[in-house]
This record gives C-alpha cells, sequence and structure tokens, in this order.
C-alpha cells in the first residue's frame, strides 16, 4: 500500500455520459471564482523542455485523415439546449463522516436515458455510498457555450469538483495555425468546459476557438469534465450505443464492489442464522454459482468462518492449504473456531442476503473467536459471474486463522495466509477471486480411454477442422462453452476453428488460440491424403473424449496417437499412446487473447513429450495479485525515457511496472509482444508510440507496420482497466471506431448486443498531435487514493501554472479523459485512525511555536492532525506516530482544544479526539527588576482578567497603561520610581463596576554591580601613617564599602563614581600589595573587580665610621 502525500479534496464532480455534438461558439468569458477543488502534487523534478520529445505523428494504416470541424458541423447540427429532468441524491451519513465534502453532476443525454435509466441509477447510488452529493439532469442539444454556462453555475452554486457527459453533447473545437512544424490543426478542446474563468476568443468568426486567454480569472481549469462516448462505436446506433454504456456501468459497478473495499452492510436487512457451536446451514443461492468448474445452487454457511459446497462441515481446527482431509471445495474466508451468539457462549451473528441482481453476500458480524473477547466482522461476495471477494471489516489477529480457497480433492488451492504467514489482514480490506481463470499444469497416471472403435470418426482433410457438440457445458478461461471445434493439426478450440499448421510457442497473441494443444503440428488425416482418423465421444456424463488416431505428420512417415479428456468440472487430460518425434509440436493451454497460457513444449524446448504420458490441466481460481502496470515505449521515445522520461507509473505502484521499450539489443516493441503483455492483465496500461484514432503502432526495423487497431482491441478484450495513451488523436472521439473508447466499453464486434469481456474503465489521451507529458503530475496523486479525474485536474494545473506557453498548447490543448472521473485505482483502504497520546499535552497561553508528537494506530503517510479541525503541517513517522507544527498563533489564548487525526480515502475517517489544555500564564512582570538610577522603562505585566482601563500600581501609584490583551498590560515607569534599591509592589486594578485590585508582584530595584577603576594614592610606604584613599569608578551607592583585602574600610560616599576610605597606619606597616575591592550591598549589588595597592619598603641612612691610619 503506497501513500505519499495528502491531498485536500473538497468539491462537486459532473459527469455527462454519451457522444457530443457541435454547435456555435461565442467569445465567452465568466466570473472569477477561488479555486476550491484542485489538490496539489508533490513538485517533481524537471522534466525535459518540449522541444527535447518527439512529436506523436498522425500515423495511419491506410493514409486515413482527421474529421474537419466543417464535416463534423454538418453531420451533428446545432439542436436547443433543453434540460428535461433534475436531480439531487445526498451522501449516505455513514460515508459522509469519512468522505471529504464532494459533489458530482451527472448529466445524461436525454434520448439515451431511457435505454440505460437502471444502469444511472445504480451509478448514482454507488456514488452516493462512496460520499458524493450528486446532482444529475438529463438534456439534450445545446452549444458549447450553453453548456459551459451550465457547468460554470453548477460550480458556482454547488461546487462541483468535475463533470461526465454522458450520451452526446456539443463538441467546442480549436483551432491552431501554429501547431506542430507551422501546422494548421483543427481539434476537440474540452478543457474549454473544464477553464471557467478564462477568456476564449473566435477571431475569425468560424466557430472554432482560436484564443484562449486570462481574462479575469486564468487558464487553468476549474474543474474536470470527462466523457462516455459510444456513437462513433455504435454505427450510429442508438441502442447499440445503450448497450455500450449499459454493460460499461454494470462492470463499472463491479470494480467498485470488488477491486476495492465497498463494505455491504446487510446486519439489518439480512436473514440471521441460528448456528450453533461447530455448525452449519445449507442456504440456497439467488443464482447458480460455478466453483472449481461445477455448478451449485446453494451453500452451506460454516459458523467457523467458511463457505463450502456440496455438503457443510464442522471443523473449527483450522489447517493450511492444500490440504486433502475436511472441510474441502470451500471458501474460507477466516476459518477459525468461531462462535456466534447463537452457540450459547459467544458473540455476533451471521446473516446472508443478495444484494441487487448478481450478488449474494453472507455477513459474520462480530462473531467471537473462542477463548478470547476478540471480535471478527468480515464478509463473503459471491457474484453470479464467478467472481468472490472477501471483504474484512474489523478484524483481530488472524494468526490461527486460513484465508483462501480450495477444491473438492483438497489437491488444489488458492492460500492467502495460514495461522499468521503469508498475506495480512488488515481492517477496510479487499480480497478478490476469480474462478477458472488459469490453469494448474500435472502429471496424470496414464490410463489409456480408446475410442477408435466406438467413437464417431471425423472427416477432416488437410488444415481443417469441424465443430462438435459437447454433452455438457465446458467452462474454459472463464467462458462456458458448449461446442468444441477439433482441428486436423492436434488441438481443441473454442468459439471458432482454426486451420493454422505452422505451430508457435505459447503465448502468442496471433491465432489460434483460446485452445488445447494437444499436438499442434501439420497433420495430415487419411481424408486429407495422409493416414489416420480423428475420432470423438463422450464417455460417461462427465467425460468427452477427441482421439487423434495413427495421424500422419506432413512430409514424414510419422504418426501420433494422442488424444484430449474434456471433463464436466473444467479439468483436461492430454494423454499421449504413441508419439515420434515432437520437435515441431506445441502443447499446452491458451486463452482467448493470449493473455494467459501454460505452455508444456514448443518446437523441442521444455516438457519431454513420450508414450504413455498423461498431462493434466486443472482449472484455477486465482487471489488477485498485486496491481501492477505495464509501460510500454515505442523508439522514438526510448532515449527519452532512457534520459529524462520516466514514465513515473512507480508512484502507484512502486516497483510493480513491467516496463517494454525499443532499446537495441535489449528489447523491441511488436504487436504481438504488446498483446501479450497487455493480456497479463496490468492494472494500467501507459502506451507511447505514433498512431492515429483507429489504432497505434510500433516499429519494427524502421517499419510501421506493427499496428493495433481497435479492431484488435474488439477482438482481443484487453483485461485493464486504465490506459494513459501517449498517442497522437488516441481520444479523439469524433472519429469513428476511436481506439480510447475501445478500450474502455464493450468492443461491438459485429455483434448486437456488444459482448460483456473488457474490463476498461477509464482513459486518458489527445484529440490531436501530442499527450501527456509529465505524467508524476498525475500519476502521483492516484498513487495516494485520489480519483482520476482529480488527478487529471491536479495535472492540468501543473501544466497552466504559469498560463500555457506554445509548446504546451502543442501537446496538451487536446487532452481528454474518457470513462467515470470517479474510479479510484485499487489501494486498500485507510483505516480510521485511533489517538492514544501527546506530548505535551498542555502548553502556556502565548508561549511560542513548538512540536506536538501523536501516538495510535493506523496512521499512514497522508495521514494529517488537526488542531479544532484545523490541519496541522504534519510529518509522518510510522503507522503509530506523527509529529506536528503547532503555531505560537494557535496558543495565544487559554482554553482547550480538540486534537484529532485524519486519514483521507479511500477509506480512512477521523479520530476520536484528544484534549490539548492552553493554560493561563502565571502572573509574572517583564522586567521583574531594575538597577538603581537606571533609565525609564516599560513594564510588561502578565495574568488574566485585564480590562481596557485597567491600571498599573506602584506601591500604589497609578502608572500610564496600555491594554493589549485580557492576559497583558504595559506600564510606564519613570527614572524617579527606582532611584532607590529596594522592593515595589506592582498590583493591577480594573475599576468599577466591579473591578477591584489584584494580588501584588513583587518588583526588585537593584543595586548596581560597582566597577572600580583607579585608586588616588595608589601606593604608601610601609610603616607611614594613615591616610585617605580614593576610589574612582561607577556604580558606586550610598551604602558602598571599600575594602582592603577584604577587611571593609570606613567609607565615605563622595557620588556614584567616587569613594574616600579611611586607611589606619596598621594596614600599611608591611611592604607589600593590597586588594583594594567596593561592595555594593543588596539587593542586587555586589563586589568589584580588584585593584592593587602598592605598600614599599621604607629607605634608612647607613653610617660608617672612619679609620684613619699613620705612615709612620
Amino acid at each position: 500500500m503506497k501513500r505519499l502525500h495528502l491531498y485536500q479534496v473538497v468539491g462537486i464532480s459532473i459527469v455527462f455520459i454519451g457522444l457530443t455534438m457541435a454547435s456555435a461558439i461565442a467569445v465567452q468569458q465568466v466570473q472569477a471564482k477561488p479555486r476550491k477543488n484542485v489538490i496539489s502534487p508533490t513538485p517533481q523534478p524537471d522534466d525535459p523542455s518540449y522541444e527535447d520529445i518527439v512529436v506523436t505523428h498522425w500515423e495511419s494504416p491506410h493514409r486515413e485523415r482527421p474529421i474537419t470541424y466543417a464535416e463534423w458541423r454538418t453531420a451533428f447540427p446545432p439542436r436547443p439546449f433543453d434540460i428535461q429532468e433534475r436531480g439531487r441524491v445526498t451522501p449516505l451519513s455513514t460515508m459522509a463522516q469519512t468522505a471529504s465534502t464532494r459533489a458530482i453532476h451527472v448529466l445524461v443525454n436525454s434520448d439515451l436515458y431511457s435505454l440505460i435509466q437502471s444502469q444511472v441509477t445504480q451509478y448514482l447510488a454507488d456514488l452516493q455510498n462512496e460520499g458524493y452529493t450528486v446532482y444529475w439532469a438529463t438534456a439534450s442539444g445545446g452549444t458549447p457555450s450553453t453548456i459551459r454556462d451550465y457547468l460554470h453555475s453548477a460550480w458556482d452554486m454547488n461546487n462541483i469538483e468535475g463533470a461526465i457527459l454522458i450520451g452526446d453533447f456539443p463538441v467546442p473545437w480549436y483551432e491552431m495555425d501554429d501547431d506542430f512544424d507551422d501546422s494548421h490543426s483543427e481539434f476537440p478542446i474540452d478543457l474549454y468546459y473544464m477553464d471557467l474563468d478564462g477568456y476564449w476568443n473566435d477571431a475569425d468568426g468560424d466557430d472554432l476557438f482560436d484564443s484562449h486567454t486570462d481574462g479575469d480569472g486564468n487558464v487553468a481549469p476549474e474543474i474536470y469534465v470527462t466523457r462516455l462516448t459510444g456513437s462513433p462505436l455504435s454505427g450510429g446506433i442508438l441502442e447499440t450505443e445503450a448497450a455500450l454504456i449499459r454493460n460499461y456501468f454494470k462492470r463499472n459497478h463491479v470494480y467498485r464492489t470488488l477491486s476495492y473495499y465497498n463494505w455491504i452492510e446487510i446486519n439489518s436487512t439480512g436473514v440471521p442464522l441460528t448456528l450453533g457451536d461447530d455448525d452449519y446451514a445449507e442456504v440456497s443461492l439467488p443464482f447458480p454459482l460455478t466453483f472449481y468448474g461445477v455448478t451449485y445452487n446453494s451453500v452451506f454457511v460454516g459458523s467457523n468462518g467458511f463457505l463450502s459446497f456440496g455438503t457443510g462441515f464442522t471443523n473449527y481446527s483450522n489447517a493450511c492449504l492444500p490440504n486433502t482431509s475436511a472441510p474441502n471445495n470451500a471458501i474460507y474466508g477466516f476459518w477459525d473456531d468461531l462462535n456466534p451468539a447463537t452457540s450459547g457462549y459467544g458473540a455476533g451473528t451471521i446473516y446472508y442476503g443478495q444484494v441487487g441482481e448478481d450478488t449474494f453476500v453472507v455477513e459474520w458480524d462480530g462473531v467471537q473467536r473462542f477463548g478470547t473477547s476478540d471480535t471478527v466482522t468480515f464478509e463473503i461476495l459471491l457474484r453470479r459471474n464467478g467472481t468472490i471477494a472477501i471483504q474484512y471489516e474489523s478484524v483481530s489477529g488472524f494468526d490461527s486463522a486460513t484465508i483462501g480457497l480450495e477444491n473438492n480433492t483438497g489437491m488444489s488451492a488458492i492460500e492467502y495466509a495460514c495461522n499468521g504467514s503469508g498475506g495480512s489482514i488488515e481492517n477496510g480490506q479487499v480480497l478478490s477471486f476469480s474462478a477458472l481463470d488459469s490453469y494448474a499444469q500435472s502429471l496424470e497416471s496414464y490410463d489409456w480411454q480408446e475410442i477408435s472403435s466406438t467413437g464417431t470418426p471425423l472427416t477432416l482433410s488437410d488444415d481443417d477442422y469441424t465443430e462438435v457438440t459437447l454433452p455438457f457445458s465446458f467452462a474454459f478461461y472463464s467462458n462456458t462453452y458448449t461446442s468444441t471445434y477439433v482441428s486436423s493439426n492436434g488441438f481443441l478450440s473454442f468459439g471458432t476453428g482454426f486451420t493454422n499448421y505452422n505451430n508457435a510457442c505459447l503465448p502468442d497473441a496471433s491465432e489460434p488460440n483460446n485452445a488445447t494443444y494437444g499436438f499442434w503440428d501439420d497433420l495430415l488425416p487419411a481424408a486429407g491424403g495422409g493416414s489416420g482418423t480423428v475420432y470423438y465421444e463422450q464417455l460417461d456424463s462427465d467425460t468427452f473424449v477427441v482421439e487423434w488416431d495413427g495421424v500422419q505428420r506432413l512430409g514424414t512417415s510419422d504418426t501420433v496417437t494422442f488424444e484430449i479428456i474434456l471433463h464436466r468440472n473444467g479439468t483436461i487430460v492430454v494423454q499421449y499412446n504413441s508419439i515420434s518425434d515432437p520437435s515441431s509440436a506445441t502443447v499446452g493451454v491458451e486463452s482467448l487473447n493470449s493473455s494467459r497460457s501454460l505452455p508444456f513444449t514448443c518446437s523441442g524446448s521444455g516438457g519431454s513429450i513420450h508414450d504413455e504420458l498423461a498431462l493434466r490441466y486443472d482449472p484455477v481460481p486465482y487471489v488477485s495479485s498485486q496491481p501492477y502496470g505495464l509501460a510500454y515505449i515505442d523508439d522514438d521515445w526510448a532515449d527519452w525515457y532512457g534520459n529524462y522520461g520516466y514514465h513515473r507509473m512507480d508512484l502507484m505502484y512502486g516497483a510493480d511496472v513491467d516496463v517494454a521499450w525499443v532499446y537495441t539489443p535489449t528489447n523491441t516493441t511488436t504487436r504481438n509482444d504488446y498483446l501479450v503483455r497487455e493480456g497479463l492483465a496490468p492494472q494500467f496500461v501507459h502506451v507511447m508510440s505514433h498512431g492515429y484514432p483507429g489504432g497505434h503502432s510500433f516499429k519494427e526495423e524502421g517499419d510501421m507496420s506493427e499496428w493495433v487497431l481497435s479492431s484488435d482491441v474488439a477482438v482481443y478484450n484487453p483485461p485493464s482497466s486504465f490506459y494513459n495513451l501517449f498517442v497522437c488523436s488516441g481520444a479523439r472521439y469524433v472519429e469513428s471506431d476511436y481506439i480510447a473508447g475501445t478500450y474502455i466499453l464493450d468492443p461491438y464486434n459485429g455483434v448486437s448486443p456488444p459482448t460483456e469481456s473488457t474490463v476498461g474503465l477509464v482513459a486518458v489521451g489527445s484529440t490531436k498531435t501530442g499527450s501527456m507529458l509529465q505524467f508524476e503530475y498525475f500519476y502521483e496523486p492516484l498513487g495516494v487514493g485520489h480519483a482520476f479525474g482529480q488527478a487529471y485536474l491536479a495535472w492540468f494545473n501543473h501544466i497552466a501554472e504559469n498560463g500555457f506557453e506554445l509548446g504546451e498548447r502543442q501537446w496538451h490543448y487536446g487532452m481528454t479523459m474518457l470513462g467515470d472521473p470517479t474510479l479510484r485505482l485499487s489501494h486498500p483502504n485507510n483505516s480510521v485512525p485511533t489517538l492514544s497520546k501527546m506530548d505535551p499535552t498542555s502548553a502556556i497561553a502565548g508561549s511560542i511555536a513548538f512540536t506536538l508528537n501523536v501516538t495510535g494506530t493506523n496512521f499512514v503517510k497522508e495521514s494529517v492532525v488537526r488542531w479544532n479541525g484545523t490541519n496541522l503541517t504534519t510529518r509522518f513517522v510510522s503507522d503509530t506516530q506523527l509529529s506536528a507544527d503547532v503555531p505560537a498563533s494557535h496558543i495565544d489564548t487559554a482554553g482547550t482544544v480538540s486534537v484529532t487525526v485524519f486519514n483521507p480515502e479511500p477509506g480512512g475517517g477521523l479520530s476520536s479526539a484528544l484534549l490539548f489544555t492552553i493554560n493561563n500564564p502565571a502572573p509574572r512582570l517583564d522586567p521583574s527588576s531594575a538597577i538603581a538610577g537606571g533609565d525609564a522603562f516599560t513594564l510588561t505585566v502578565n495574568g488574566v482578567n485585564f480590562v481596557n482601563g485597567s491600571v498599573v500600581r506602584w506601591d500604589g501609584i497609578d502608572l500610564t497603561t496600555t491594554f493589549i490583551s485580557s492576559t497583558q498590560l504595559t506600564a510606564d515607569v519613570p527614572a524617579s520610581h527606582i532611584d532607590t534599591a529596594g522592593t515595589v509592589n506592582v498590583t493591577v486594578f480594573n475599576p468599577a463596576p466591579g473591578g477591584g485590585a489584584s494580588s501584588p508582584l513583587v518588583f526588585t530595584v537593584n543595586n548596581p554591580a560597582p566597577v572600580s577603576s583607579n585608586l588616588s594614592p595608589s601606593e604608601a610606604t610601609a610603616g607611614g601613617d594613615a591616610f585617605a584613599l580614593t576610589v574612582n569608578g561607577v556604580n558606586f551607592v550610598n551604602g558602598s564599602i571599600v575594602r582592603w583585602d577584604g577587611a571593609d574600610l570606613n567609607t565615605t560616599f563622595v557620588s556614584s563614581t567616587q569613594l574616600v576610605a579611611d586607611v589606619p597606619a596598621s594596614h600599611i606597616d608591611t611592604a607589600g600589595t593590597v586588594n583594594v575591592t567596593v561592595f555594593n550591598p543588596a539587593p542586587g549589588g555586589g563586589t568589584s573587580g580588584v585593584i592593587a595597592f602598592t605598600i614599599n619598603a621604607s629607605k634608612k641612612n647607613i653610617f660608617l665610621p672612619l679609620v684613619v691610619r699613620s705612615h709612620n
């Protein structure tokens, strides 16, 4: 589950369903309004300049050219605008509590509406269930300007975030004379409907806009607009278009139900089951359900968290899968020892019920796990088409549970989790399974079924086939068939026959496909001039055999004898009785579009084919794998991709992206490679190639021959849901069989009504040369769970941030989104967060900004800490810890604050609150002291209950006072009030009525610390007389004392800069030095630095005796 950043999403969306009609254009500008609905993706590294990127070219296989505006206008003349029905659907209250405020407007073409009404109703209900306010209407006709006015009104009045048009609605067109290579171009531009406050002009009056400027607003879009346009795919037949739309919304509903979490609560509407401990009950299904190839009309609901088919089970001790012991043939939602309330000593109830036409739900609602106080709430959803979903609303501890599917023998299973190993289970998670969509291959015990003497011989010539009716319905790769086509060349196919004799390795998108290849080679039965015969026979009610008996291999004398056995439950067995050289044969199974295949051998590579070999293919369900993306990049963008162009699908899927691009000799993009990779069911396909509306091509050795056309898409029915078509005009929805529409709508395929096999839902592309660039601004919002429309709007706003330069107009003005803009990628839902503690829990009013750390559970990277409902700047630390910045402005007033954590959609919601206390500050003075004799100053008094008129008093004397707030005053203190050291009582007086004086705070007037600078005299002679010592300096006070080596001298205060002290003769009787300091008494005061006083030794006369000698 990848989460990158939070986007605040507020707004409403409008959805239009259907094709569009041209109409007159007028210069149009509407009043600007502040943007409310646009999310802001994280800034990304700079992209290369537009000049560095190869332009998508219009390339077509038969030199088709684009339709012009004049041709389109002729085919679709304007009609008056007519609104016929209107409605509003409010979000369900339970969802509205956790969803962002959103609204969407669905506009349906009136002619189409009556044919798709039930599907539209279901769509509105789905949106309502997801928390949308839905405004809807049916309408027809109009001009681009009337549609734009309508959208602007809905945006202005209802704060819509976007729109979808369902059916035929007007098409705004734009022309450029400075397009790529200075060419002229004309193209549909739905940006006109999205930018509601810009200025659009048609200077030459030809009904095509030719300039787009800010006007009073800007050129960036305010809303998104998408289309669901089926007319170009239906040959203009309204009923066929309606069938396309009906099938689309049916798939849409299935995707919403099964691909991402969408809890269906039935505890108030379902039927409760009275189940004892280790009990089960059989319940009839509202429709037949095929499970592991067998169709059932009932299911057995086990109290211990599973559904089984065919019989019920009481087993409470779970086992890991596969396991041949009972139970088997089951869907294990949460197989554990569970005790419902009806067991007599447990809790919770099990309910079942049908929801809609196609869904059956069994819910374990708050059922207790044995031996604990834990309960689990989950549900298993069975759908008519065989798909299965398990949703987990509230589970605690799956360390002793088994989750998965298992067949009736216990030999084939899909295990998702067992006893805490394997996949993890989180609240708000869905697991999806699809039956009969894959095969498991194994060796079987050889048991030849000879039918050459009892079976029906087929007269098959060279490279021939014939259709044979099956004795039972046979499921092959999700589709059920009542006949098979037997080929002379060694294979059975379903749906159609093939004559191909030259084998190919699997998978291969070319014909044949949808087949079981027993021994695909160039075989020649006797009827074709070779030898041997092909037979078929039903052995019993559950077994059908086709045998190639001694059929010759063309060009050799070798023959092969083998058989393919089909079992009613979907199992296929291929047995080899007599085989010669298999070096040119293919053996395996392959689906209709080659998306799934299981090869055993091909042209001598792979498994060994020999006599008395038996291969078994068992149909198995598969758990929906981690969704992944396919980036398919043709050669013209290989260097660009390598140097700059990271497709950035990693923002949606992490490393789960299959990347293919031409980069000789590493890889080569081809039609077959693309179809095979796409057939492996990437959720999202990002394709970069040249093309035209009817298809796109891949180069091979410089040749534009590798075409993927709309007709190919119709045949292969790719299983991907979302497309970004970096293809010239791939989304040009005014052209017949435009490929973006074919990708997301059921292919017509020449059959009425259309098939229902595609899963396409949303495509983004261009109506002209050029396409999307800077993909990261589209993919990042999708990767964190935002809807396609919201991500598209975010991308467009990034592109338009500084207006549209010429290169941006050339590349992006044709950008169009087709399909439902409210869909999201199938990421697991965010859980509702819990909040357990925070640090700190209080602060002082008026203090500085700080960091708040919160602890809880279920935090995600987009979680936001809220302060009385206001989002704080939040940093994700872990799933249990966040930190948030609380600015000083949020704590300027005392009181309590509600702190919560919000997790965004999908899922998500708001935690319960913890209370943060903002305390009044303790009464205090600032400053709380001054130096005696200092200057006048401003005194700040902090406290509570101050009013305008409060007066600060200084030992009872009123000071000039300024009211700042109820917790702060300032007052002017003159110098005369601090000329003497001491203490002062400071109070605050509130005037009448009421009021009174506060208790006092003490202000201290401190003596300064003395500073000595010199002494006079600075020396004396030892033994001298007493003298007066003058000390010069600063900060002396009346009471300062001169100290002589620490001993106080009798001191006279002369001034603040001079003292005189008496030094007695006894203090200088000995030579040396003395430390002279000055001491100021408290309050404040202190001792000065030392000045040395020198005592010199005294000077004495020395008399020597005179001796006179006689020189006698």
